[in-house]
């Protein structure tokens, strides 16, 4: 069979991935995706997929990193999903974008992703203005069992900065290094609040970027977030019931997929991170949802101190002024600038 052209949607995290892969990526007729989003315990279109992205291709050191059965799985996925009326074959992984505690680093990243899809591959990277996306990562690792309040959590990253994930959120860097690994041509920006906001719009301009016919227009939300109240009852139960899988001595649940490492015993185990979502996460969901009151416990406001929206302030203005500058528009409203 020819070889069919490939996409890669790389992000970022907390900005509709989960929506994009199960109502576009996965939906679409004329796209052959082999995950995120295509059901299963693992989300990928094979577990042997699963194992070499999530733990070979995102986490293995340089040192022992050996791109032949990545490569080899890779092209038994695409097998799986390759109908007579596909056109363009691809994935859907946010962690492509950032870089955890076992990770390696988002430059290293991107050079195994080209030698693996090809140099031509379109690119889509969804960017969300970083104060709201921190938000929203802050309520997912409470689901994780964080313990911590929101300030304390931002203090945290903004002292590990050079080390943290918050500095992937600098787009201008992120769109530079991209455009070095695919072409400035091959890399479409979509700004997450526009998804939300004009849905028809944005997932038209997808599409064509994927020179696939515009047949998916609207975007189903794919959970609700917690109110104040919830998320204040999570972080009460976390701080008496301490199950911490947030931080980087959890990192296997949190960033490493542990299929590989469990490989030899139970081959079919979805990666643990994933169960922690499965089993720790909805559960704790599920119970803070069921509380509508909680004696002495105030709701949880996610707010940033002055001096916390200052450090913010130095740390992606200009990159955002960067991203503007090289897409040639203004960022929409909210995002961090030197103005």
């Amino acid at each position: 069979m020819p070889k069919l052209p490939r996409y890669a949607h790389i992000g970022a995290p907390k900005a509709a991935s989960k929506a994009l892969q199960n109502h576009l990526f996965n939906a679409h007729p004329q796209l052959g995706h082999v995950g995120l989003g295509v059901g299963g315990p693992v989300g990928w279109a094979t577990p042997e997929l699963c194992r070499r992205l999530e733990t070979d291709l995102r986490c293995m050191k340089p040192l022992l990193y050996d791109p032949k059965p990545v490569s080899a799985a890779w092209s038994a996925a695409l097998d799986s999903v390759r109908t007579p009326q596909t056109k363009r074959v691809g994935l859907s992984y946010e962690n492509l974008t950032i870089t955890l505690p076992l990770d390696v680093d988002v430059t290293e990243k991107a050079r195994r992703m080209k030698a693996l899809l090809g140099e031509t591959t379109k690119v889509v990277y969804v960017v969300r203005e970083q104060r709201d996306l921190l938000r929203s990562g802050y309520a997912e690792l409470l689901l994780n069992g964080l313990a911590v309040d929101f300030q304390t959590f931002i203090d945290n990253q903004l002292r590990a900065h050079v080390r943290s994930w918050i500095s992937d959120l600098r787009y201008g860097a992120q769109l530079d290094l991209w455009q070095r690994t695919f072409g400035s041509e091959n890399l479409l920006v979509v700004f997450q609040e526009e998804l939300v906001s004009q849905p028809a719009q944005e997932l038209n301009r997808i599409q064509r970027f994927l020179d696939v016919q515009p047949t998916v227009h609207t975007l189903p939300r794919e959970h609700e977030g917690l109110s104040p109240l919830q998320l204040a009852v999570l972080l009460h139960m976390n701080q008496r019931m301490r199950h911490d899988f947030s931080d980087a001595h959890g990192s296997l649940i949190q960033g490493d997929r542990l299929a590989a490492h469990l490989d030899a015993t139970w081959p079919e185990l979805p990666p643990l991170d994933r169960l922690s979502n499965a089993v720790l996460g909805r559960a704790a969901a599920r119970a803070a949802r069921a509380i509508d009151h909680l004696p002495g416990v105030p709701p949880l406001e996610r707010t940033y101190r002055p001096d916390q929206q200052q450090m913010l302030g130095r740390l992606y203005a200009e990159d955002n002024a960067m991203l503007s500058a090289r897409l040639g528009r203004a960022l929409p409203d909210g995002y961090i600038t030197n103005d």
